[in-house]
């Protein structure tokens, strides 16, 4: 259900951004539609605080590998600290880093199929023509990977991807936050 509602708010977002378009070839209706409308590409300018959330592992995979939630939570916090972009409130707030590990062992192998998400979630709203206000979190900004590795490095390998993902956030805060740099 879950997942169908976050479907929904992404095809409401994405109807909301392509309306304008469609309704004035000059752009005339736009600011009577959406006066505080800012597009920008990955929604970092502005961002000050950023909670953290890990998502569940496999048990098969944790223990196969020995990566744990927690270790997860604690490499994420540390690299996103060390940014020195944003602050880390321990509460989930506006925005969020959303840290999605999947591990699937291979059965007969010693080897692990895995895949890294970080997503930036941030509360987003609409007003609908009818006036409606539709609120949800959206996805801001994206990084991904899949992999296969020996089970004995994927807790490494995985950790070095977060610690990746990080480094490629704070480039990208800091071209959307100072652009003198």
């Amino acid at each position: 259900m879950t997942r169908l509602m976050n479907v929904s708010c992404l095809l409401v977002v994405l109807g909301c951004l392509a309306l304008p378009a469609m309704l004035s070839a000059d752009n005339s209706v736009l600011p009577a539609l959406l006066p505080k409308l800012i597009v920008c590409p990955d929604g970092l300018p502005g961002v000050k605080a950023v909670g953290v959330a890990v998502g569940d592992l496999s048990p098969d995979g944790a223990r196969r590998t020995g990566l744990t939630k927690d270790a997860l939570d604690t490499t994420l916090r540390a690299a996103l600290m060390a940014s020195n972009t944003v602050t880390v409130p321990d509460k989930l707030g506006d925005a969020y880093l959303y840290l999605d590990v999947n591990l699937l062992p291979l059965d007969g192998m010693r080897s692990t199929v895995y895949s890294v998400s970080l997503r930036l979630k941030q509360r987003v709203s609409m007003t609908r023509l009818d006036g409606w206000v539709v609120y949800c979190d959206g996805t801001t900004w994206e990084k991904d990977a899949v992999g296969i590795a020996p089970d004995a490095r994927v807790e490494e390998i995985v950790k070095n991807q977060v610690r990746d993902y990080i480094d490629q956030f704070t480039i990208d805060w800091h071209k959307a936050n100072d652009p003198a740099q």
